[in-house]
């Protein structure tokens, strides 16, 4: 569900956080920062990009410095976005046509589902199934 935004940043204790991670990172800012959408405070949205900053700055990764650099700027262009009160706006928009897209195309898919027998596939009506 999107309430249900997890960093998305792996919890890595001693290890390189930025070696288990993507080389780009999701486009909802929210998920980006690890924060609630919608409703993230100010305060949880400089807290959670504090954080990851301190994770993902390309001083402190030096193996993987230009992956660290992409990342670093993108919770940046994330933090920067949800702070701004207008391009926050507009990303919800974006994510509530998305989330309505989405809920459609599910109903669409789930059209018939009950009648489609994944084990008829490929076998003449009346054919008994294979085992």
């Amino acid at each position: 569900p999107v309430g249900a935004n997890q960093p998305t940043v792996p919890h890595t204790r001693g290890r390189d956080p930025v070696a288990d991670m993507p080389d780009t990172l999701p486009g909802n800012w929210y998920q980006v920062l690890g924060v609630r959408y919608p409703g993230a405070t100010t305060e949880e949205i400089k807290r959670a990009y504090k954080q990851l900053s301190v994770k993902l700055h390309p001083d402190k990764n030096a193996h993987h410095k230009e992956k660290a650099e992409g990342l670093f700027k993108q919770i940046g262009k994330a933090k920067d976005g949800l702070l701004d009160t207008e391009a926050r706006r507009r990303h919800d928009a974006d994510i509530q046509r998305g989330d309505r897209r989405q809920q459609r195309e599910v109903r669409h898919c789930n059209r018939g589902a009950a009648t489609h027998d994944p084990g008829q596939e490929g076998r003449r009506p009346g054919e008994p199934n294979a085992l």
